[in-house]
């Protein structure tokens, strides 16, 4: 299970991850708890971000019928954070997922950090990691290399490239992420990783 606080959230940092393990015939489901739609200029189409978002996961062969979207107001979270504890502990009943990954607790959006912070507490016995959004990070801990191929990576920058609307933010820039992933597997002997944190391991 994959959760973003918003669109984009999960393809930019683990969209060569997810490519991934749907190549290798491991069912993913994924939660976005908001569509942004109060950050578009009032000229865009509300409903711009979630049909990029479902286009995007697509790419990364994530079924529609996979994905969730809520509509928390975006930058509000903390006002609703009961609320989106609910939505992740009912997940977890109805999918009981083995593996979890949410933002990073040192991310500084503020949505963000909610929403890491109530992934641990809906999670309790289930092993929850964090992906890598640099530009939010601080004191990300990169303890988890995940090796990912050539065909991951070029499926994450399709998958990015979907998102139309959001091509004006730097971290949109082309070649940016497949350059963090190389950086990121020069200390695991790969040609290409995405990394994460370990929030909570749970093993048998």
């Amino acid at each position: 299970m994959v959760i973003g606080p918003h669109p984009d959230d999960i393809e930019l940092g683990m969209g060569a991850t997810i490519h991934k393990f749907r190549r290798l015939g491991v069912g993913v489901h994924a939660v976005v708890l908001s569509d942004a739609r109060q950050s578009l200029p009032k000229d865009v189409t509300a409903s711009i971000l979630r049909n990029e978002c479902l286009e995007a996961l697509s790419t990364l062969s994530v079924s529609e019928d996979n994905v969730s979207f809520f509509d928390f107001q975006v930058r509000r979270f903390s006002e609703r954070r009961q609320d989106i504890l609910e939505v992740l502990v009912e997940y977890n009943r109805r999918i009981t997922p083995d593996l979890v990954f949410c933002p990073s607790l040192s991310d500084t959006h503020q949505d963000h950090a909610v929403v890491a912070q109530e992934s641990v507490r809906a999670f309790r016995q289930t092993t929850v990691f964090s992906y890598e959004l640099p530009w939010n990070n601080m004191g990300f801990n990169p303890t988890v290399s995940l090796q990912v191929s050539q065909l991951d990576l070029a499926k994450k920058e399709e998958s990015l490239s979907k998102y139309v609307s959001q091509r004006h933010r730097p971290y949109f820039e082309i070649g940016l992420l497949t350059g963090l992933a190389r950086l990121r597997a020069s200390v695991s002997a790969c040609e290409f990783a995405e990394v994460f944190e370990v929030i909570r391991m749970v093993a048998e």
